[in-house]
């Protein structure tokens, strides 16, 4: 259909005509206007396409900070074969926006498009060794955590920490060689499958702080080979059934974790996970993620109603929750209406559903959770951070759930433990689309009788240190908000 949209728009424009129209999609990039791009692309202009200068659309996208762009073409990345397309000077959509700094860019590059993180220029750099040649100290530490190779080393034979140490840029050469947070989580790991201790933050080390579950230390053990020398069966546990870890590994001593285990638990919980009998827990939380309603049906006949309501992971999470990080609206709905799960539930934190799907930027889900299922806009998380739903979502920079949750009537100016705003933490991540958003009129909530009411959010706010959201602008080393701001007569 897109084949016979451009061979129509061949045949009336014309060729030079239609070369404009290619152009014109390279000019909304810029621009930011993704409602363009989108129209563009659905005509049959080429997503992948290339300007003279061999820029394409998520170059000018990435290097301009235009992240509803970006969502965009994240939507339509099935089509999309030149996520990792280089111009004439070998640069990349992810080395443009390890120039600019633009973290979010790069993580939604690596993260939702699958870039290559550690691609060469024409001068041999990869986007770390720029941000680092640059002094773009929030590039290079998100580059290094999501496991850009250090090592490489550009035609002069240097690598980023010898380019930064040149330069002077002391924090970015104590950041380059530093352990990253993986590293760190990787150590932790080790340490509590040996000692048994901090169990319950073992999940959080390998879901939350990119350990590998299976690495393996200098003498070829992995943590699993640990825990069950060690006899640490919560460990095992955890590592085999919530984590799957991989039991046929064998260490420098050709052995596995199964012949290392002594302890008449472990044996079991090993010869449960070999013959793939899973437990219960584990595939009740398995149909939740993935939307299987005739296996909770199942395992509800089997245990009870408070059985699928009330079990918890070890992070703490309910079915429920699960469902909503996932955005299986249809499993949410069920849990809800049939098996009576309180959609205002929260974790020990008070994290409840409606704030899981938020920060997972599940927008079609919190419709259904607030619209239908009457899920509480204005709680907030207990603890260190005092967030509500609206105020998670930006801290990750989840512009979907932002939209939708300032539609369905949430406070745009519900203020954190600090007196930080949604609209402070999308301008400290460089969110310029979306600031301006917030500001000019651009975003609505329904009414009761179903009208849209404009909704800004309050630029002159100041936070706890008498900050504005101007000030979260500067701080973070995002100037064009900054100027921005200066044009919405923000001070």
């Amino acid at each position: 259909m897109k084949k016979l949209c451009l061979s129509v728009l061949l045949l009336i424009l014309g060729t030079s005509a239609f070369a404009q129209v290619q152009n014109d999609i390279f000019s909304a990039a810029k621009a930011g206007d993704a409602a363009k791009v989108a129209a563009f692309i659905a005509s049959g202009v080429d997503i992948n396409g290339k300007d003279a200068t061999g820029w394409t659309i998520l170059m000018y996208a990435a290097k301009g900070n235009k992240l509803t762009v970006i969502e965009k073409i994240i939507e339509l990345k099935t089509t999309l074969t030149t996520v990792d397309a280089k111009n004439k000077s070998g640069t990349t959509a992810l080395m443009m926006a390890a120039i600019n700094d633009k973290t979010v860019v790069i993580t939604k590059l690596l993260d939702d498009l699958d870039a290559k993180i550690d691609e060469i220029d024409n001068g041999g750099k990869t986007a770390l060794i720029w941000a680092a040649s640059l002094g773009k100290i929030k590039a290079v530490t998100t580059l290094v955590e999501l496991g850009a190779d250090r090592t490489i080393k550009d035609k002069n034979l240097k690598t980023a920490a010898m380019i930064a140490k040149d330069k002077g840029y002391s924090e970015i050469v104590a950041v380059l060689e530093s352990k990253t947070k993986k590293e760190q989580a990787e150590d932790n790991l080790f340490y509590s499958a040996k000692m048994g201790s901090n169990t319950d933050k073992i999940a959080d080390y390998v879901k939350k702080d990119g350990a590998n579950v299976n690495a393996v230390d200098t003498a070829g053990k992995t943590p699993l080979i640990w825990a069950v020398v060690h006899g640490n069966t919560t460990a095992v546990s955890i590592l085999v059934y919530d984590l799957d870890a991989d039991m046929t590994i064998k260490d420098l001593y050709n052995k596995t974790a199964v012949d290392y285990a002594t302890d008449p638990w472990i044996k079991e919980i090993l010869e449960a996970k070999k013959n793939n009998t899973v437990d219960d827990k584990t595939k009740l939380f398995e149909a939740a993620k993935t939307g299987d309603l005739l296996t909770i049906k199942e395992l509800f006949n089997k245990h009870s109603m408070a059985y699928i309501t009330g079990t918890k992971n070890t992070d703490d999470m309910t079915a429920l929750m699960y469902a909503a990080e996932k955005g299986q609206t249809e499993m949410v709905i069920e849990l809800v209406n049939t098996y009576k799960a309180n959609i205002n539930a929260g974790d020990i934190y008070n994290m409840t559903p409606l704030m899981v799907a938020a920060y997972a930027g599940k927008a079609e889900t919190i419709d259904t959770m607030v619209s239908d299922l009457k899920a509480q806009l204005e709680l907030k998380t207990v603890g260190n951070i005092t967030y509500t739903a609206l105020l998670w979502a930006a801290s990750v920079g989840k512009v979907e759930s932002i939209d939708k949750l300032v539609e369905l009537g949430a406070n745009i100016n519900a203020v954190g433990p600090d007196g930080e705003t949604a609209l402070m933490l999308v301008a400290k991540q460089g969110l310029t689309d979306e600031v301006v958003k917030m500001l000019d009129g651009s975003l609505h909530k329904k009414t009761s009788t179903g009208t849209l009411v404009e909704v800004k959010a309050d630029a002159t706010v100041k936070d706890k240190n008498g900050k504005t959201v101007m000030d979260y602008a500067i701080d973070a080393g995002h100037l064009d908000i900054k100027d921005k701001l200066i044009v919405l007569g923000v001070q």
